[in-house]
């Protein structure tokens, strides 16, 4: 869900998703313990002036300066341009993992889900102790 709220809205008692719909903090206080927090401060309705650290997708700027850093798919060997990449966390996000520059890198869709699927395929259990010294 998206919410918008300007400073107004945000002191008063009213909020709106996306699509228009108008619900009261209370209807989605309830949600904000799984929700993922982001906020977005305009300058104008039009212009981005920040965006808040925690969030679960390489967009924008961010996006933009990966793709020209990396210029093409990390994966050793792989050619793929930037502009037919996705862009990974090397930390997974759902193992604390950041969206950030430095936790970024392009990855071609084959290599994505490589890297996808051998993380998940390799994590030990949570109840597993230790690994190998």
């Amino acid at each position: 869900i998206t919410v918008h709220v300007d400073h107004h809205t945000f002191t008063g008692r009213i909020c709106e998703t996306a699509r228009g719909t108008i619900l009261t903090p209370g209807q989605i206080a309830g949600l904000v313990f799984d929700a993922e927090i982001e906020r977005v401060v305009f300058a104008t309705p039009s212009r981005v002036i920040d965006v808040s650290h925690r969030t679960r997708f390489f967009r924008g700027g961010l996006r933009r300066a990966i793709e020209v850093r990396d210029r093409h798919c990390t994966h050793p060997g792989c050619t793929v341009p930037a502009h037919h990449c996705d862009i990974d966390h090397i930390v997974p996000y759902d193992q604390g993992g950041t969206t950030t520059q430095d936790n970024g890198r392009l990855l071609c869709p084959h290599h994505n889900h490589w890297t996808y699927h051998h993380h998940q395929t390799t994590a030990r259990p949570a109840t597993a102790g230790p690994g190998p010294p």
